[in-house]
């Protein structure tokens, strides 16, 4: 189901941006995922979600023509108000969950365990439950508080936790909250975010992703062309942006990897960054 603003994009589009009114600008384009920025009038910054962080080179190409025409990339970078982070239970594979996660000039605050543990066919209703939740109780009225985190402070870890489950109840049923594991909010996240640089064997015989430092992680609309080719090239045209605001290329043959090292790009987007790079 879409948004009931997305069949107005074009005629919001015609018009000097100065005719929207309030709502439009600050609120409505937004769940489009398009930003008002008073900083900048008249240019707008646009976030684009990609799940799992996969793209592929043609995909990679069509942004790289809009950047071109239409503006300048800004960083890769995410920060949650809920995460799901693989996890073992009991001997079973499923997510422990956080939430709370949170970066902007005003405060910087890590997701923190909410000490749930689920399978991942219960994510989608707790999603739900999370976002039901948050639209009875949180503050929406107030764009500096309308994050997560300002909802747990206010009611407390505990109280959150209780009220999302009563909430997941009504999607689930009683019987299925009931049956939600405690968890510690132990994960299997346990790479360093910069360990994803250098030349890593996959478990596919002979073919290997190579992981590239993007300073800043900061993407021109050349470097953006440029990396789709050395996917197509090089690999099966699969890119991967990583949360550290790093890119990886996967699966690369193995008597490819010397001639991909030695291509231009990788003076800049190094596979063994220095200790200060950024």
């Amino acid at each position: 189901m879409g948004w009931p603003w997305s069949p107005g994009l074009r005629s919001w589009a015609r018009p000097a941006w100065e005719s929207l009114d309030e709502a439009t600008l600050t609120i409505h384009l937004k769940w489009l995922g398009i930003f008002f920025r008073p900083v900048t009038p008249g240019r707008f910054m646009v976030r684009l979600r990609l799940p799992n962080g996969l793209i592929q080179a043609s995909q990679l190409e069509v942004l790289a023509e809009a950047v071109v025409r239409c503006g300048a990339p800004d960083s890769l970078l995410l920060h949650n108000d809920l995460d799901f982070l693989p996890a073992l239970h009991g001997g079973g594979l499923g997510f422990t969950v956080m939430v709370g996660g949170f970066f902007s000039a005003q405060r910087n605050a890590l997701a923190v365990p909410l000490g749930l543990w689920l399978r991942g066919d219960q994510l989608p209703e707790f999603s739900l439950a999370v976002l039901r939740h948050y639209e009875r109780q949180g503050d929406r009225a107030n764009r500096n508080k309308t994050r997560l985190m300002y909802l747990i402070d206010a009611l407390g870890i505990e109280r959150y936790r209780h009220d999302v489950l009563a909430t997941y109840g009504e999607f689930a049923g009683a019987a299925t909250v009931a049956a939600v594991p405690r968890h510690d909010g132990s994960h299997l996240v346990n790479r360093a975010p910069r360990d994803i640089c250098g030349v890593h064997a996959q478990k596919q015989g002979g073919l290997h992703w190579v992981g590239l430092h993007v300073p800043m992680g900061r993407l021109d609309a050349a470097a953006m062309a440029e990396l789709a080719r050395l996917a197509r090239t090089y690999g099966s045209g699969e890119l991967r942006l990583s949360e550290s605001q790093n890119v990886l290329i996967s699966n690369v043959h193995g008597g490819r990897l010397e001639a991909l090292l030695a291509e231009p790009l990788l003076q800049r987007f190094r596979v063994e960054p220095g200790a200060l790079a950024a």
